[in-house]
Formats: structure tokens, C-alpha cells, sequence
């Protein structure tokens, strides 16, 4: 028998004896270690009984190679034994890289996954130099044109390997000019005002770039061409890119030559397509109007606008493109807008996936998409977002699938990570507002699953001892009215707390119903019942003041007791258009409190609290966040009764204007004593580091949050850093019913004009613990006897 065929694969030596043609009644392999026999025959075009001819033997070699599972392969005949001897290719046991600073090493992994380079799967060289290659132009692309790759093999037992990927990056390629030829009407100048990628960047731009980056590239040339589409050039025309590299590959220069056209303006618009029902609602939408110049943003605009409103309609794909009709002779330009709606699309069915603890019947009421009903984005977008607000879910994402031969039914599949909703702390801390506190606390957010609130908290600090059980449901009835009710007791030290000096034992019972008005929108009314028990008041201008007004003053016993039984009726205005519930990035939330005492009250009072928080995200998909807050509040007496000094605001700490001490901005408290005419009058005209409070209030904080620096990738969502303005100030309106001769040895605490201001930075981190804030601020302006402390810590909410 003559022994003939040898081939040879890329990087697989083959070889093959000359071979007649003979009736195959055996196969034996050799070689093989981790491929199975019955894998190893499964690649072979050949079986048991066949006729086997050189050609088979081509095919079996190229078969074998196909699989990627063998290096060399030679196959030989004798006695119509087909004998295959192979070598396996070794398998990746491990891959590590270094030296990449500047590609991450998730993008490497997706590549190497593409190119089916991970552990546990066989090496193939031919894919190591493609990879190689790759990665060598992508460094390319970003301006490190004399970067290099390298990867090693390290041989191991048990014909394994070790993949190590070396990178040396070395410096990128500076943008060293960028010129722009051709332009005549726009300078250059202002053309590369739209662009990332400069040559010559101010202090004041954070986005700029000045290292070549292809991709950037062609985004800035895309902006150049609808900075012209905009301006009404509609045949502008980047004739070409070049881009020239220096020798040293240190710079780059890149010269874009352009053609910037004639200017048109538009003389009429049409609509095309089946709109008759719709017509009038999408005339409206469009802004466009005749005689402006050419606008290809405002175009696209109208054009999105139209499908979300058919959209409405459950016409999820309409097709909708805008041609145009040139006069050269009168440079102007018809529109022609083609609508075609095509198919109206309903939801058949809506899925929740990875919802383990949550019961569906929570999340299904907060989605606003229902089944049976005509598809609308929009409402599947809202409930994407309500969700996110209740605070139970990490992640929420939706996809809408279509329905295989039914061609006008989709699926909708909301797809869920949920985070631990509860919570159980037990331990002693110290905080820069309460001291060394004792805590223990209990509370879940989502009991049972169920979307209703359970809390128990208890904790004694320097300056109180306090309980409190409260049970929420957001939803007791179909029509989503909720309900929350507290019940509260609280032994308060008001000298612990830097208050003026006295005791309150409090207990009450609050019952709040929640009322929506609008989706954003809730109405809230509180039936509440609180129980004062004050004793230890010192003689005081503002508690003597006030007891003076309930004609308590001669009443008082040896410990100065005065007990209080109010009913109160509170109406609260929420408005919340929050994207999420932890560290939002755009959208407001406010609050408008009305409260007043309602006949059986012993006293009588209305209070007024405003409250906003609204986010502006600066640059649009990244942590670049500007907050601005504000705080308005207003208390009074009703008919000759005073406020109750109590009930007064304070300023100052880490909830409020940060830099200061807990609740010391705003008047302090003067104190009284009997002279020698056993007269009460003011110890000092000099007044205690005390605070008393206010009737009134103003606060407001600008805070810019960014981007954590140096922060670990994975991390990014668990904090957030920022700069930060606050001021404020806390003042009382009833100056003037204190006895005019006090009044003349005493400050004005009447005057609003007394703001406090502080700068600083806060770092938030969502711990396993809770949210925690620290910041660090100075004082800017202060007066005296205010106390200033420029660290301070907070456990609580982040909006």
C-alpha cells in the first residue's frame, strides 16, 4: 500500500499516507486525553461500512482541524483500519494582563470572549495573533499609536497553559492643531466650540479632549455637519478628514476640509399617510415654520414627536421619514412629512422577572401599562420608573417581545434586581449631632413582600429617649389611597439637645391618609394627638413669653409643670418626580405642609413648611448633578395665644447648613432673674450659647455632586461626592410682644437679615448599614455665640 497525502493547516501540521480505497470496518484514535472517543467520532464524515476514499481522507483532516480541538493530525489505513493519530490543543488554565492603564479590563474580555480566548477552552494560535491585533488597533484608535501588545505562553502539567497579555502603552498622540479649510461663513473658532476633541482647551471645560480619539472623532464631525443642517446649509459637505502624524507619533494634526453650500429656507409643509383621524393633533406638534431656514433638529424633533403621540395610540413602529423638495432658483426647500402608523400593537401579556421576595401584585400596581390594552411606551416607561422610586430594587429594566404568528401582540417583560428593603441595627454609636447614642431599630420596607412599611425604633442619646412603632400601606384600596399610622413617646432634654432649658415628655398617635391627585402628585391628610409634658423650665424671655400668653404663669408648681393636649388636622401637598428613590439625578421633590390645632386643643397654632429639592443633570447620562434645595417655614398664635416655643425651627448640622453646630443657628435663649426689686429682668444683655429657635425659617443649598475620584468602577453606584453652598437663617416674628423694657437690653432676634453661610464638600455612601453622609464645611459668615463644627456625619436620606 503507497503512502501519498500531507497537508498542512495554519499553525496544524496534517499529515496523510497514500491510500486506496478500502471498505472502513474499524476507527481508532490516538492521542486523545479530554476529548471523548464519541466527540473525537463525531466530527468525521465517515462511518462504519462506508467506502473510504482519498477524498474521505481530505475531508476527515479538514473535519478534525474544523473542530478546534487538535493541533496535528495524521491518519493512515491498515487492514480497513482507519488509524487518526491527533494532538490536542492545551487548554487555557489561566489569564492575567498588566500594563493597562488605559483600556479597562472589561473591554479586553469582551474582545477576548469574542474571539473565544477564556479559561477552560482550547488555545488556538491563530485566534492569539488575531486578538493581538485587535488590541493593537484599538489602542490605535484612542491616539497611542506606539503602544504594543504581547502575549506569552506559559506551559503547564496536564498539557495546559497560561495566557499573560502584556501591554505597553507608553504616551498617546497630542491633538496638536485642528484646521478647518473651506469654511467661509462660520469661523473656525466657533465651529470647534462644538467639539470634545481641541488643541487648545479652557480652565472652565470639563468635557474637552485633547488626546486623538477616532470614535470622538466622528462624533465632533457629525455635530460640525448638523451645526450647518441647523443653520439651514443643507448640501454642506465634508469633502475630506486627513489626519498626519509627527514623526516622533507625539502629535497629530488633523485638517477637515468642508463645503459649506447655500442656505435655504422652507416654503411649505405636507403631510403624507393615513392621519386623517389624527390630523389636527399632529399639525400641532410640528414647530416648524414657513419661511425659517432649514433645521435638521428641529426635524428630527418633530419627527419624535409624532411617533411617541401615535405611540399613545399603540402604533409602537410607525414609519416616519421626512423628504425634501429643492428649488435652487428661490433657495428654498419643501417638506414632505410621510407618515406611515402600520399596525396597532397590544400587550397580551406582562411578566416580572426577578421579583423572589416582592409579590407581584406590588409591582403590578405600580406599572401604568395594562394587558388587553393598546401598547404605549410611554406607560411602560412610567412604570420602569415608579418602580425604581419604591426603593425595593437596584435595577429595573423592561423588554417588549413580539409574539411568533401574531402579528399585532407583544409580551412586556419587566426584568428586577431587588436589594435588601430591611433593615435591623443594634448597637452604640457616637454622631456629631446626638452624641453617644444607644439604638436598636427594626425595619422593612417591603414586609412579607407585601409593599407595605414596618418599623419599630428605639434610642437613647444625650438628649432623649425615644420609641416609636409605625406601620405603612401605600395601597388599602384599588383607588391607591395610603395609609400610615405612628405611635410615638419621647423624654426630650432640650439643654442636652443645645437648647434653651427645659424637659418635654411627648406621646401621641398621628393617622395620615394619602390621597393621589396625578401621578407625581399626592395629597396627605394627618389626624394626629400629641401630649406635652413640660417641667423644668427655666425663666426664659421666649417660654415666659409664651406661658404668659396661655395664663400659665401663676399656675406653675415648684417643677414648673404644664401639660398640653392638642388635636391637629394636617394637609400636606407631595409633589415627586424623582428618577430614584436613592441618590437621584434629575427630577424635583416638594412638600407643602399646612397644620393647625383643631377645637379641644389647648393650644391653638398654625405652622407652614414649604420644602423642595430639584436636580438638574448637567451633562446628560453622567454623575455631573446640580441640586438646589430650599427651606420655608412659618409658625403663629392664633387669636392672643403665642406659638408654642416647642414647636420652633432650627437650623444647623448636617440635615440643614452644615458647619454649624446642631440646631444652633437662629435666637438663643436669654434667661431671666429676679433683681433686688424682686423685678424679673434679663441676667445679661449678653446672650447663652442656648438656642430657643424661631417662628420662622429660610434655608437653601446649591450642591454640584460629580463623579467619586479614584473610585474602583464597581463601586460607582454606592457613592457620590460634591461641593456645596448652604445658608440660612432662623428668626422670630413675635419680637415685638416681648415687654418693651427687656427688649432694650436684649438683641433683635426679629431681624431675618442674619444669614449664616457655609462652603464645603460631602461625601454619600450607600453602606450595608444605611445611607451615610460626611462632609466637611467652613463657615463663611457666623455671629456670635454660634459653634462651629466643620466635620460632621449623618445616618439617613441622600435626597
Amino acid at each position: 500500500m503507497k503512502y501519498l497525502l500531507i497537508f498542512l493547516f495554519s499553525f496544524v501540521s496534517c499529515h496523510v499516507k497514500a491510500l486506496e480505497s478500502f471498505l472502513l470496518e474499524h476507527i481508532n484514535f490516538e492521542g486523545l486525553n479530554r476529548i471523548s472517543y464519541k466527540t473525537a467520532v463525531s466530527y468525521l464524515p465517515v462511518n462504519r461500512g462506508d467506502l473510504v476514499t482519498e477524498k474521505d481522507v481530505k475531508n476527515i483532516i479538514y473535519s478534525l482541524n474544523s473542530s478546534e480541538y487538535f493541533n496535528n493530525i495524521k491518519v493512515f489505513n491498515d487492514k480497513n483500519t482507519l488509524h487518526i493519530y491527533v494532538e490536542e490543543k492545551p487548554l487555557i488554565a489561566k489569564i492575567s494582563f498588566s500594563g493597562n492603564k488605559l483600556i479597562k479590563n472589561d473591554i479586553i474580555n469582551k474582545y477576548l470572549q469574542i474571539y473565544k480566548i477564556y479559561t477552560s477552552n482550547f488555545l488556538d494560535l491563530s485566534r492569539i495573533k488575531r486578538i493581538k491585533k485587535e488590541l493593537e488597533e484599538l489602542y490605535y484608535s484612542i491616539g497611542n499609536y506606539n503602544a504594543s501588545v504581547k502575549i506569552i505562553t506559559t506551559n503547564l502539567p496536564n498539557n495546559c497553559v497560561n495566557l499573560n497579555i502584556i501591554f505597553q502603552e507608553k504616551n498617546r498622540v497630542k491633538i496638536k492643531k485642528i484646521n478647518i479649510v473651506g469654511n467661509k461663513i462660520f469661523s473656525t473658532e466657533r465651529l470647534l466650540s462644538n467639539f470634545v476633541l481641541r488643541y487648545s482647551i479652557p480652565f472652565w471645560d470639563l468635557i474637552a479632549n485633547k488626546y486623538y480619539h477616532k470614535d470622538i472623532l466622528k462624533e465632533d464631525l457629525k455635530k460640525l455637519k448638523l451645526f450647518y443642517l441647523n443653520k439651514g446649509y443643507i448640501k454642506f459637505n465634508i469633502n475630506s478628514v486627513n489626519i498626519a502624524i509627527t514623526p516622533d507619533k507625539r502629535y497629530i494634526y488633523i485638517t477637515i476640509n468642508i463645503t459649506e453650500g447655500d442656505r435655504y429656507k422652507i416654503s411649505d409643509i405636507y403631510f403624507n399617510g393615513d392621519i386623517s383621524l389624527y390630523y389636527e393633533k399632529i399639525k400641532s406638534l410640528v414647530k416648524i415654520k414657513k419661511n425659517s431656514f432649514y433645521n435638521q433638529s428641529l426635524i428630527n424633533d418633530c419627527e419624535n414627536k409624532i411617533k411617541s403621540f401615535l405611540s399613545l395610540y399603540g402604533y409602537s413602529y410607525p414609519d416616519i421619514n421626512t423628504s425634501i423638495k429643492i428649488n435652487e432658483k428661490n433657495k428654498n426647500i419643501k417638506l414632505e412629512i410621510n407618515i406611515f402608523h402600520g399596525r396597532r400593537m397590544y400587550v397580551r401579556k406582562i411578566s416580572f422577572i426577578g421579583n423572589y421576595s416582592t409579590k407581584d401584585s406590588v409591582l403590578r400596581r405600580e406599572i401604568r401599562q395594562f394587558e388587553g390594552t393598546w401598547l404605549n411606551y410611554d406607560l411602560i416607561l412610567l412604570g420602569q420608573k415608579r418602580l425604581k422610586r419604591t426603593g425595593f430594587f437596584e435595577d429595573v429594566n423592561f423588554d417588549i417581545k413580539n409574539i411568533p404568528g401574531i402579528l399585532d401582540q407583544v409580551d412586556v417583560f419587566y426584568k428586577i434586581k431587588e436589594r435588601n428593603s430591611g433593615s435591623m441595627n443594634l448597637g452604640i454609636g457616637y454622631g456629631s449631632k446626638s452624641g453617644l447614642s444607644v439604638q436598636i431599630s427594626v425595619q422593612e420596607n417591603n414586609f412579607l413582600g407585601t409593599g407595605n412599611a414596618l418599623s419599630i425604633n428605639a434610642r437613647k442619646n444625650k438628649h432623649s429617649s425615644y420609641l416609636d412603632l409605625s406601620f405603612d400601606n401605600p395601597y388599602i384600596s384599588t383607588n391607591y389611597i395610603s395609609f400610615n399610622n405612628r405611635i410615638f413617646y419621647n423624654d426630650f432634654n432640650a439643654k442636652n439637645a443645645n437648647l434653651s432649658v427645659y424637659n418635654n415628655k411627648i406621646y401621641g398617635l398621628d393617622a395620615i391618609f394619602g390621597f393621589p391627585l396625578s401621578e407625581k402628585n399626592h395629597l396627605y391628610i394627618t389626624n394626629s394627638f400629641v401630649h406635652n409634658s413640660l417641667f423644668n423650665m427655666n425663666s426664659e424671655v421666649n417660654i415666659w413669653n409664651y406661658l404668659n400668653s396661655m395664663n400659665a404663669i401663676d399656675k406653675l408648681d415648684k417643677k414648673e409643670h404644664f401639660n398640653t393636649n392638642d388635636f391637629a388636622l394636617n394637609i400636606g401637598l407631595n409633589r415627586n418626580s424623582l428618577d430614584q428613590a436613592l441618590f437621584p439625578t434629575k427630577g424635583n421633590k416638594i412638600r407643602l405642609d399646612l397644620k393647625a390645632t383643631i377645637p379641644g386643643s389647648k393650644n391653638e397654632y398654625f405652622k407652614i413648611q414649604y420644602n423642595t429639592s430639584q436636580y438638574y443633570q448637567i451633562v446628560k447620562d453622567t454623575k455631573w448633578v446640580l441640586l438646589n434645595k430650599i427651606k420655608i417655614g412659618y409658625g403663629n398664635g392664633i387669636k392672643n395665644k403665642l406659638f408654642p416655643f416647642y414647636e420652633n425651627f432650627y437650623a444647623g448640622g448636617p440635615d440643614s447648613i452644615r458647619g454649624y453646630y446642631s440646631n444652633n443657628i437662629g435666637p438663643k435663649a436669654i434667661y431671666l432673674k429676679k433683681n433686688d426689686h424682686n423685678k424679673l429682668m434679663p441676667v445679661s444683655n449678653t446672650p447663652s450659647s442656648d438656642t430657643v429657635g424661631g417662628n420662622a425659617i429660610l434655608t437653601s443649598t446649591l450642591e454640584l455632586f460629580f463623579p467619586t475620584p479614584f473610585l474602583n468602577p464597581r463601586y460607582v453606584t454606592d457613592f457620590r461626592t460634591s461641593f456645596f453652598i448652604d445658608l440660612g437663617t432662623v428668626w422670630n416674628t413675635n419680637w415685638n410682644k416681648i415687654p418693651e423694657f427687656w427688649r432694650e437690653k436684649i438683641p433683635n432676634y426679629g431681624n431675618m437679615s442674619n444669614f449664616r453661610i457655609s462652603v464645603g464638600t460631602s461625601l454619600q455612601w450607600l453602606s450595608p448599614l444605611g445611607p451615610l453622609v460626611f462632609s466637611y464645611a467652613k463657615p463663611l459668615k457666623n455671629y456670635k455665640n454660634d459653634r462651629v463644627e466643620e466635620f460632621q456625619f449623618n445616618v439617613g436620606k441622600t435626597w
